[in-house]
């Protein structure tokens, strides 16, 4: 036991999963339309936005447990981010 709580545990999970999603989009560039039509879609519907994020970053952390690799996790991503267009 590393003296940490279960809450500080979930935090340092949750910082270090973000880091990476952030870096995945950064790596492929096209990633930022989708932020580009889902930013435009929140002025209609807010929750749209975050949910659909959401999925998309729980996709991601699925596939990668799953050990897909980057071009793989880049299309589930995208498919993800989209599935209720």
């Amino acid at each position: 036991m590393t003296g940490q709580t279960l809450e500080d545990n979930r935090e340092t999970i949750l910082k270090s999963a973000f880091e990476e999603i952030n870096d995945f989009e950064k790596e492929y560039d096209w990633l930022e339309n989708f932020n580009i039509l889902l930013k435009a879609l929140s002025v209609r519907d807010s929750y749209t936005e975050g949910h659909s994020r959401r999925v998309a970053i729980y996709s991601y952390l699925i596939g990668k447990k799953l050990g897909f690799g980057r071009e793989k996790l880049s299309r589930i991503y995208a498919a993800a981010f989209l599935h209720d267009i």
